[in-house]
């Protein structure tokens, strides 16, 4: 869909109007990027891992002994 321009006023009203959005995409890239720096500090990573190990990996370690000594015993 193209747009009429009337005038010059218009044009430059446009302009202004996507300069700003520019300014706000920008700033909420660097807001998210800001987050997505702060999850991989070292704190939250071992924060994770602490409900991680508990509740996935230890069951998954038990499972696969578990299929290994019923292995064995066939």
């Amino acid at each position: 869909m193209k747009t009429i321009y009337r005038s010059f006023a218009e044009i430059d009203q446009q302009l202004k109007i996507l300069r700003l959005q520019r300014q706000i995409n920008k700033e909420s890239l660097i807001l998210h990027l800001q987050g997505a720096k702060s999850n991989l500090y070292p704190r939250k990573t071992i924060g994770i891992l602490t409900f991680l190990i508990p509740k996935i990996i230890i069951p998954m370690i038990k499972k696969k002994r578990l299929s290994k000594i019923q292995e064995i015993d066939n």
